[in-house]
């Protein structure tokens, strides 16, 4: 998976990295909520890993409630977990209400942070999968328009394209 991890905290995002990448995960990294959105934009992400509180001019709410803008756009979906030390119910309720689909509470455990990984790419295989067949089962088949068209009709739109 393409992870980006964005939080402002150096450790942390080394920390991250370096555990996602033990895993097979290839990593982009950003220190806060604008730049994390501009690589966002310019790389192939699968999931993203944000702080809650990166910034003042953005926060990790902030960033999670845009990309799930961006993402309904190309029908995409990425998921985005929140990374927080907060211990706010109400706040953390509107970070997921805006975009966040899940949690982890920092300090974070290492054993849960993995499975939850793992749990998440094997949720984004199965969306990709569903997709791709909603994609297939919506174009036209050959055989299908057997019968519709005669053979000089068909011969017509093919040397068209």
């Amino acid at each position: 998976m393409n992870v980006l991890i964005i939080d402002d905290d150096t450790m942390v995002r080394s920390l991250l990295e370096e555990l996602l990448r033990r895993e097979g995960h290839r990593t982009v990294t950003s220190h806060d909520g604008p730049s994390g959105l501009a690589k966002f934009q310019t790389t192939e992400i699968d999931l993203v890993l944000v702080d809650v509180t990166i910034g003042f001019k953005m926060d990790g709410c902030d960033v999670a409630r845009r990309i799930k803008q961006l993402t309904m756009n190309d029908h995409r979906f990425v998921p985005i977990v929140l990374l927080t030390a907060m211990s706010d119910d109400i706040r953390l309720a509107d970070c997921l209400d805006q975009g966040g689909d899940d949690l982890i509470m920092k300090p974070f455990n290492r054993n849960l942070l993995e499975a939850k990984l793992r749990a998440w790419e094997r949720i984004i295989d199965r969306f990709e999968m569903q997709r791709i067949e909603l994609q297939q089962s919506r174009e036209p088949q050959p055989e299908s328009t057997a019968g519709l068209l005669s053979s000089e009709e068909l011969a017509a739109l093919r040397s068209r394209s």
